[in-house]
């Protein structure tokens, strides 16, 4: 027979395992519904934003060909056309950003393939903040190429316990670069913001720097099983020590009765308890009982051995519990 003693830790375990499970498909349904969300939004923006940007080009391009239009305003109609294919070429990057998520080296990558001459050191293990980092890459390479063409950059990417350190810089440019903050530049300190970080840009040296640090946001997921799991433990811990209590409660054999046994009595003739208390070493044809039922008292755990062979007692003794 099993001692209830040994029954908390079993529930414990098996429950813990159960929860941390649990939170685990949790947290993958949840994944799986990100994704397929951005994967609707990117079949959305193509489908309707595409559509509309190929019109446009479309009735610039015809724009451009009226025989009456006026040179200048042809000149234009060609620039408009020019914009909407930009802008539906920019679309499809956007949308293949959100078909997949995209990686920091595949956009140092595709950076170099383009011409940029960019190197790329990243230390320690990622953490969090993908997304974000991206982008901090990302407009730091195109505020490379857009302002300082030829010159060299650097990518920096250091993650520590506390946070994400990302640093784009770039060599001379050419010609001056432009330090007031432009669109792309304002939208990526909101959004570095945003993840509880901050965002410098400004001039270094003779070249252009963009930096951002990003503090590491909590792990809620474990935080949150953490807690269900100690609660969880707590209360089935609790509760089985309650249910031990009273099952223990209608094992317990008196003193006076025990010392009153002798080697000789049928069993039958004994007014002994109506359950037997758990032993984790019972042996054959003997019988357990406990001596208290009080969690509090000095004896609590300890056990009465009743040995029995022919339906007569052959041994009393009083254990105590290890």
């Amino acid at each position: 027979m099993v001692s209830v003693l040994f029954v908390p830790w079993w529930a414990v375990v098996g429950l813990g395992a159960v929860t941390l499970a649990w939170f685990a498909v949790r947290e993958r349904a949840e994944r799986l519904a990100v994704v397929r969300e951005r994967r609707r939004i990117a079949q959305d923006m193509h489908d309707e934003l595409g559509h509309d940007l190929n019109l446009i080009a479309l009735a610039a391009g015809a724009l451009k060909l009226a025989p009456d239009l006026p040179e200048s305003h042809r000149a234009s109609a060609q620039d408009l056309r020019a914009r909407a294919g930009h802008a539906v070429d920019r679309l499809g990057e956007i949308v293949g950003v959100l078909h997949e998520p995209a990686s920091v080296e595949s956009l140092v990558e595709a950076a170099s393939a383009a011409g940029l001459p960019v190197t790329l050191r990243v230390d320690g293990t990622p953490k969090d903040a993908g997304r974000t980092v991206y982008r901090v890459v990302q407009e730091g390479l195109t505020n490379a190429a857009k302002h300082a063409p030829g010159a060299p950059v650097t990518v920096r990417i250091s993650h520590t316990p506390a946070e994400t350190h990302v640093v784009v810089e770039n060599g001379p440019a050419p010609r001056s670069l432009r330090t007031g903050g432009g669109r792309g530049l304002t939208g990526l300190d909101e959004r570095v913001r945003r993840a509880g970080g901050t965002l410098t840009c400004g001039p270094s040296g003779a070249g252009f720097t963009v930096e951002a640090r990003l503090p590491h946001r909590p792990n809620r997921s474990a935080a949150r099983i953490l807690a269900v799991a100690l609660v969880a433990a707590a209360l089935t811990g609790g509760g089985l020590r309650v249910w031990e209590v009273l099952a223990t409660q209608g094992a317990v054999l008196a003193a006076d009765e025990y010392a009153a046994l002798r080697p000789g009595q049928i069993r039958t003739n004994l007014a002994l308890p109506s359950r037997q208390a758990a032993h984790r070493s019972s042996r054959p044809g003997c019988e357990y009982y406990a001596m208290t039922s009080n969690p509090f008292h000095d004896r609590y755990g300890d056990t009465y051995r009743l040995c029995f062979d022919a339906g007569r007692l052959v041994s009393a003794d009083a254990l105590v519990a290890r």
